[in-house]
């Protein structure tokens, strides 16, 4: 079955908290037969990234985070024809009972979600597999040039074949937005 990535940042990471993420098909939600598309907790870096089916683009799902330290939270999110990519913004519990210290600050969390989300997003946008192939053409181009170009031609040309190559390669993964 294909799949799309997922990305919820913004979380406590894995290590200092006992962070639950489940996400649920939006139309069975809250029935005794609600679809549990993925459950599970996130890295160490606050986010959690898993694989959505196919069929679920521009479809409305159902996120629960579970926190003993933050309310708990539930979204309905649309996930784009790129996949799902949100961050999300915590709020302190007021049951909390402050004698422990908060895993992370929840507005420090939501600005770095945010950078780590929009760079996540833009490589996803900006991919472009004709660079990504052109970007491969240079390379093995570049390799192979000292072979069929003997002396210092041979170096100068591999070597230009090697900086267009990686110029090419910012293109190709999204990390620059494309022609």
């Amino acid at each position: 079955m294909p799949m799309i990535p997922a990305h919820i940042n913004g979380l406590p990471p894995a290590k200092t908290s006992d962070t639950k993420v489940v996400v649920f098909d939006n139309r069975t939600f809250g029935s005794s037969a609600a679809i549990r598309l993925w459950e599970g907790k996130p890295d160490k870096n606050g986010c959690a990234n898993f694989k959505l089916p196919k069929k679920y683009k521009n479809k409305v799902i159902h996120l629960v985070i579970h926190n003993k330290y933050f309310e708990h939270l539930g979204e309905k999110l649309t996930v784009s024809q790129l996949g799902l990519y949100h961050t999300v913004k915590l709020n302190i519990c007021i049951l909390h009972d402050r004698v422990e210290p908060l895993p992370i600050d929840p507005n420090k969390a939501y600005l770095q979600g945010q950078e780590i989300m929009r760079s996540i997003y833009r490589k996803a946008k900006h991919r472009n597999y004709f660079m990504a192939l052109m970007f491969f053409i240079t390379t093995v181009g570049a390799t192979f040039a000292g072979w069929f170009i003997a002396d210092i031609t041979g170096l100068f040309l591999g070597s230009l074949l090697a900086i267009i190559s990686l110029k090419l390669g910012a293109y190709a993964i999204g990390y620059e937005k494309g022609i």
